[in-house]
């Protein structure tokens, strides 16, 4: 029964074809990575690219760990408040995504994970998800405020 109602739920709104162009996307952005790994594995060593690559994502995800806690603290202060700051769930939402450009290896997405990091170009980042994720924003808010 839960399965159907979850099936029901990818295909509903083209949700289902939004995650395959998703992947898509993400395999194709991937290909170019994999090239510059091998190639760079050949010039200086597979262990010294691996242990940079591991490095710098450990490094990031830390910074993007303790960012993403401080923003949640923010935002539940805030909901105790009862406001809603569509700006601190951008932001929020921004840090998600450059946790998960620092995860996937690679020196291409390591260095757009961490430009992200930047607050300038999170700001930016924020602005732009804000946009797209209004709705689902709203949804969060509302379920933090019945569970906080």
């Amino acid at each position: 029964m839960w399965l159907a109602a979850i099936l029901y739920n990818l295909t509903r709104r083209y949700t289902l074809i939004k995650i395959l162009l998703c992947l898509e996307v993400i395999a194709i952005l991937l290909l170019p990575e994999i090239l510059l790994l091998f190639y760079l594995a050949q010039l200086y060593g597979k262990l010294l690219v691996l242990a940079i690559i591991c490095i710098t994502s450990l490094a990031g995800l830390y910074l993007v760990t303790n960012s993403i806690f401080h923003i949640t603290k923010k935002i539940r202060l805030s909901i105790n408040n009862g406001l809603f700051k569509e700006h601190e769930f951008g932001m929020l939402y921004a840090l998600l995504l450059c946790g998960c450009l620092l995860i996937l290896p690679g020196f291409i997405t390591n260095i757009v994970g961490i430009l992200l990091f930047i607050p300038p170009v999170r700001l930016v980042t924020a602005k732009i998800l804000t946009k797209r994720l209004a709705v689902d924003m709203q949804r969060a808010y509302c379920y933090m405020k019945l569970y906080s």
